[in-house]
């Protein structure tokens, strides 16, 4: 009994897939951005290094924050002898978060934006479909 326990562990924990990239971008944080007064340096000590910083044509940078979580697993009818090929598949979510935020030529925050929100996957095996459903998060209080 212990043995097929320990099996079905070992299958379930097989299924299941977890996966981040970049940093989570604390949202409580980005409130304190100030237009026309934070600094680079002091987006860079909020935040840390960004993913990306690019010049843009008239002098002024762009700094790019972005945050991906990502968590699948695999149904519980995927391993059901013949059916499973028919029935299972996949489902998860994945939260993304970007920050973009423009500096003049001085280093100092001209504006920004925090975009952000959550997709729920679902990846069935019947019919060989999959489908995404988005969620935008609410807007960030003025």
């Amino acid at each position: 009994m212990r043995k097929v326990f320990a099996i079905c562990l070992v299958i379930l924990g097989i299924g299941c897939a977890s996966s981040s990239h970049g940093t989570k971008i604390e949202e409580s944080r980005v409130s304190e951005i100030q237009k026309g007064v934070t600094t680079r340096a002091q987006i860079q000590q909020m935040f840390g290094q960004p993913m990306n910083v690019s010049l843009m044509g008239d002098g002024r940078r762009m700094m790019v924050y972005s945050y991906t979580q990502s968590d699948t697993h695999v149904k519980g009818t995927s391993f059901i002898p013949f059916a499973g090929a028919y029935m299972g598949g996949s489902e998860g979510t994945t939260e993304h978060q970007q920050l973009q935020i423009v500096l003049n030529k001085a280093d100092v925050v001209e504006d920004y934006e925090l975009s952000s929100g959550t997709n729920n996957l679902d990846h069935s095996n019947h019919g060989f479909s999959s489908s995404v459903s988005s969620t935008p998060a609410a807007p960030p209080a003025k």
